[in-house]
């Protein structure tokens, strides 16, 4: 009996220091790139805004016939749940609505070969619709 204990007693600090070896150090966060809830990404609110701005570029009448953009910020407010307003006046499908501010240049090309870079500081509503994808309210300009 006392065999079995010294035997324990010698083996059990060597077996707990291969677990925690194994298990090896705890690994640092790694710095996440900015992101609502829901897998709202910058990426994806670019790509948005980037489809839109070039919806609007058609070169007929007083429309510039091509842009590009170049994003300066993306910041993300605190999601919130829609209300009655958002899906009655603003037309937002989802249960929640990601606020979203973003920050660019839009560098137009106009039909006479002019072109202009107009400065863009703009807020949005993202929600997902019904079909899953995101779409956007689009709130306003920010007066800054």
């Amino acid at each position: 009996m006392k065999s079995n204990l010294l035997l324990l007693l010698t083996l059990a600090p060597l077996c707990l220091g291969l677990t925690l070896q194994a298990q090896g150090a705890p690994k640092k966060p790694q710095p996440k790139k900015p992101t609502a809830k829901a897998g709202l990404t910058s990426e994806a609110v670019k790509a948005y805004i980037t489809r839109k701005e070039k919806m609007l570029a058609t070169g007929i009448g007083s429309s510039h016939k091509s842009v590009t953009l170049t994003f300066e910020s993306i910041r993300f407010g605190k999601t919130r749940p829609a209300t009655l307003r958002d899906r009655t006046v603003n037309g937002i499908e989802g249960p929640t609505v990601y606020p979203v501010r973003a920050k660019y240049v839009s560098n137009r090309v106009w039909g006479n070969g002019e072109k202009e870079a107009v400065k863009v500081h703009y807020d949005y509503e993202f929600y997902k619709d019904s079909y899953g994808e995101w779409n956007s309210y689009m709130v306003g300009p920010v007066n800054n």
